[in-house]
C-alpha cells in the first residue's frame, strides 16, 4: 500500500517539533496499547455491526467530497480508516478533540495536489528524452556495424563540446509500461540537474527523479537505479573509472528514440559512403596516372 504523501508545515518552529518528537519517542507504543484495548471493549459492547457502519460513513464521506474522482474509490479505504482512528482516539482520551471534517477536508485536499504534481510531471519522461536527443554530440554513442548489429564500441562526444554521458545497448531488453526498452542513457548528474531545473523548467530535479522512479504509485519506472539509491556505477567510453550518474531506460515507439536510431543508422550509412568516396577519388586519380 502507497503511503500516503501530505505536504504542509506540522509545527510553527524548531522548537515546537523537538517537542513533539520528545513526547512521542518517550511515549512510543503506549497509545496503541491503550486505544486498542479500549476499541475491544467498544466491539464488545456495541459489535461489529456498528463498526461497518462508522466504516461506511467514513468512506462515503470521502467519496462525497473527493476531488480526483477517477481514484476515489481506490483512496476511500485508506481515508475511511484514518478517520476511523481519529474518532476513536476523540473517545478514548477525552482531552483529544481531532477534528474529523476539517482532518478529512485536509486530505481531500492534500490528494488534489498531489494529482496535480503527478499529472504535472505526466510528460517529463518524453521531454527530457527529447532534450537529450536534440544533444546527441555531447554524448558518447554505440557504433553499428554493416548490418545494424552494435559492435560494442563508441564514438566519442564532440570534444569541442562538454561530455554529458553515454548511450548504451542493454544485454537484453526489459518491458516497462507495456513498452520494450533495448537502450538506456547515462547521464552525469549535475548535467541531469541542469536538464531538469535550468533547460526545462522543474522546480527541483529530485522530484523529476522521484516521479521517474515511479515513486507517484501510478507512473512506470523509466529510472535504472540502484537498490536504496537513484544512481548507477558506469564507466564512460575513455575513461578509466566507474562514474556515479542517473539512468534512464529508453522504450522502443518514443519518436525521439526513433530519431536516435534512424541517426544512428545514418551516421554509419555516411561513414561507409565517405570511404567509398575516397576509394572512387583515389581510383580517378590512379587513371588520370596511367594515362600520363
Amino acid at each position: 500500500m502507497r503511503l500516503l504523501p501530505f505536504t504542509t508545515q506540522w509545527c510553527k518552529d524548531a522548537e515546537q517539533a523537538e517537542r513533539v518528537k520528545k513526547i512521542v519517542t518517550n511515549n512510543y507504543g503506549w497509545i496503541n496499547r491503550k486505544l486498542g484495548l479500549f476499541l475491544c471493549h467498544w466491539l464488545l459492547e456495541h459489535g461489529k455491526e456498528k463498526f461497518i457502519d462508522r466504516y461506511k460513513k467514513c468512506r462515503e464521506a470521502y467519496l462525497e467530497k473527493c476531488k480526483v474522482k477517477q481514484q476515489a474509490e481506490r483512496m476511500s479505504t485508506r481515508i475511511a480508516v484514518i478517520l476511523m482512528a481519529a474518532g476513536f482516539a476523540n473517545l478514548c482520551f477525552k482531552n483529544l478533540h481531532f477534528d474529523l471534517m476539517g482532518l478529512l477536508d485536509f486530505m481531500v485536499e492534500q490528494e488534489a495536489e498531489n494529482n496535480s504534481e503527478r499529472t504535472g510531471f505526466g510528460d517529463a519522461y518524453k521531454k527530457i528524452v527529447s532534450f537529450i536527443m536534440g544533444h546527441i554530440p555531447h554524448f558518447n554513442m554505440p557504433i553499428r556495424n554493416k548490418s545494424g548489429c552494435y559492435t560494442g564500441e563508441y564514438e566519442s562526444a564532440n570534444t569541442s563540446q562538454e561530455e554529458w554521458g553515454q548511450f548504451y545497448v542493454l544485454s537484453e531488453p526489459i518491458e516497462i509500461d507495456g513498452q520494450t526498452a533495448e537502450m538506456e542513457v547515462a547521464i552525469r548528474k549535475h548535467i541531469f540537474k541542469r536538464i531538469c531545473e535550468r533547460e526545462l523548467g522543474y522546480e527541483n530535479y529530485k522530484s523529476v527523479l522521484h516521479f521517474l522512479k515511479g515513486g507517484t504509485g501510478n507512473s512506470p519506472c523509466y529510472l535504472n537505479h540502484e537498490t536504496g539509491k537513484n544512481t548507477r556505477e558506469r564507466k564512460q567510453h575513455g575513461k578509466p573509472v566507474a562514474e556515479t550518474v542517473f539512468v534512464l531506460y529508453l522504450v522502443q515507439g518514443d519518436s525521439a528514440l526513433e530519431e536516435v536510431r534512424e541517426m544512428l543508422i545514418e551516421k554509419e550509412y555516411q561513414k561507409i559512403m565517405r570511404k567509398e568516396s575516397k576509394k572512387e577519388t583515389a581510383k580517378k586519380f590512379s587513371l588520370m596516372d596511367d594515362e600520363d
